[in-house]
């Protein structure tokens, strides 16, 4: 059920993941699927078109799933609800704290989440990108999916470093001394 040549996805997840090795972790086949599963989780949440495929879709569908699931994960939400129901979550958002919050609010919040996971990894030293799966555990080539993803999300594709750019947009400017 968790290998990655069924959820091709997980081989990036468990290798490249600021904490890697778990299932539990953003992965677009898994949470992707869920997330359009049903009617689609949330209201605005729409994934390209040719997301399956690699290529541009599925790099954009990447980082869009790992928005998501950051957030949702950031505000305790139990990621089963992925599977079952559609799920008003920016009506929940908006009666406990009077936020008025859109898909795209969280998908950036989410982005966000993994960014500053992702340089805190790198700043304590691990060097994600050297990361390694055995090769029988996979039957894709993850490291290119992973680098796709990373040139989506801002982060340079040969290191995993996000660059300061991205780091500035997403209002994380105090993060560069520590990574530049």
């Amino acid at each position: 059920m968790h290998h990655p040549k069924f959820y091709k996805s997980l081989g990036v997840a468990y290798a490249f993941d600021p904490t890697p090795g778990r299932h539990t972790t953003a992965n677009l086949d898994m949470y992707g699927a869920g997330l359009l599963g049903k009617g689609g989780l949330f209201e605005g949440f729409t994934l390209p078109r040719k997301y399956k495929r690699p290529g541009e879709d599925r790099s954009i569908a990447g980082k869009m799933v790992t928005g998501v699931f950051q957030f949702t994960n950031s505000i305790g939400l139990c990621e089963f609800i992925y599977m079952f129901q559609k799920y008003p979550l920016a009506e929940f958002i908006k009666a406990a704290t009077g936020w008025d919050i859109s898909i795209d609010e969280m998908i950036n919040t989410g982005l966000r989440i993994q960014t500053l996971r992702q340089a805190f990894s790198i700043r304590e030293g691990v060097e994600i990108i050297k990361n390694k799966l055995p090769e029988r555990a996979v039957g894709i080539d993850y490291l290119e999916e992973y680098r796709g993803i990373m040139e989506e999300m801002g982060w340079n594709p040969d290191n995993g470093y996000p660059t300061k750019e991205t780091l500035s947009n997403l209002k994380l400017e105090f993060v560069i001394k520590d990574l530049y």
